[in-house]
């Protein structure tokens, strides 16, 4: 399998822009291993609506099994980091 991981050093500076047009240069899937600020309450995600994986949906029109779920999920609106030790 070939893969690319997009990394950035900042929020907002396009990352997930970047994953989707990625996904449609390359006809891909889209994984997030750590997504946070989002949670799974009883099958209905709370928090940041859908996460970055719902604006990639978006971005590249791509039906849902495409996109694989989070290995983890925080509730905090932190870096992965900082939401594991809270």
């Amino acid at each position: 399998m070939t893969g690319f991981f997009v990394t950035g050093t900042d929020t907002e500076v396009g990352k997930t822009v970047v994953c989707a047009w990625l996904m449609r240069a390359l006809d891909g899937e889209y994984w997030k291993p750590v997504q946070c600020g989002l949670t799974d309450v009883g099958g209905k995600e709370q928090g940041e609506p859908g996460g970055d994986c719902e604006t990639v949906q978006r971005l590249t029109g791509f039906s849902s099994e495409r996109f694989h779920p989070p290995a983890h999920v925080f509730s905090a609106p932190r870096s992965p980091h900082e939401a594991a030790e809270m």
